[in-house]
């Protein structure tokens, strides 16, 4: 590709190109733990809101319910929560399991030395990239 091509100035491709790299650069920090990136925003929903339907956690971490469903599938099957029947009979709360408590916490000080370690490679700049993306987010 040539520097001048548009997908090299676009803003969508370098986000998307980053969001990639950046998400493997996390997910280094939580192979130890059997956890990705998305286990750990689902787990942090119901840290956050306590017992949480599957609509609460889709609308909190912007995932269609589908997609969603699917997440909590194998976080069940890895013994990280538990799906039981809520309040209405008809409806499911998510629950983090002893064992989801457990490896959250330590996947959670993980992620603050992976923050660290690339706010170190990104020459201090790591709060003013969120700062940045965050406006974009709100914005768009």
């Amino acid at each position: 590709m040539k520097e001048n091509n548009i997908t090299i100035n676009c803003l969508a491709f370098q986000l998307s190109m980053a969001r990639k790299k950046v998400q493997k650069w996390y997910e280094r920090y939580l192979e130890e733990y059997g956890l990705s990136t998305s286990y750990v925003y689902v787990m942090e929903v119901i840290k956050e809101f306590g017992p949480s339907s599957l609509s609460l956690i889709a609308e909190k971490i912007e995932l269609e319910r589908a997609t969603v469903s699917t997440l909590l599938g194998r976080m069940e099957r890895d013994g990280f929560i538990e799906r039981l029947v809520g309040k209405e009979r008809r409806s499911m709360e998510v629950h983090l399991t002893p064992k989801g408590k457990k490896v959250l916490n330590h996947a959670l000080s993980s992620l603050q030395n992976a923050d660290k370690e690339l706010n170190e490679l990104l020459s201090g700049n790591l709060d003013e990239i969120k700062s940045s993306i965050q406006t974009l987010n709100n914005k768009l």
